[in-house]
């Protein structure tokens, strides 16, 4: 399995914590979540107070598992913003004028390459 297969297992399984945790919490508080009992499952979880009562929102209206799937922030990996040819122009300004020991300002470096 490679190494994003094994990420993605260790998701699910987060996810499934979560899913019984907050079906166990939803369960003994129906009306009303206690700060006490929010603040033990977030502990269990390794969670902020805030991220449970997240979690447990989440839960309550989606009643799934995939619902509760740790969010990732951010662009995907090997996500791209510049061409290679920008990459390199870049590349090749902070080798020559900010990669020495007596360099300019990076705010000089910035100016260069625009």
């Amino acid at each position: 399995m490679g190494d994003d297969g094994e990420e993605e297992q260790r998701a699910w399984e987060e996810a499934r914590r979560r899913e019984v945790l907050a079906s166990d919490l939803l369960k003994r508080h129906p009306k009303r979540l206690t700060i006490k009992a929010v603040e033990a499952a977030a502990w269990e979880l390794g969670l902020s107070r805030a991220t449970m009562y997240r979690v447990t929102d989440r839960y309550r209206s989606m009643r799934a598992v995939s619902g509760l799937l740790p969010r990732t922030w951010g662009r995907r990996k090997g996500f791209r913003i510049l061409t290679a040819e920008q990459e390199a122009v870049i590349q090749g300004v902070a080798r020559r004028e900010y990669l020495k020991p007596t360099r300019a300002p990076l705010s000089h470096l910035v100016e260069h390459v625009q």
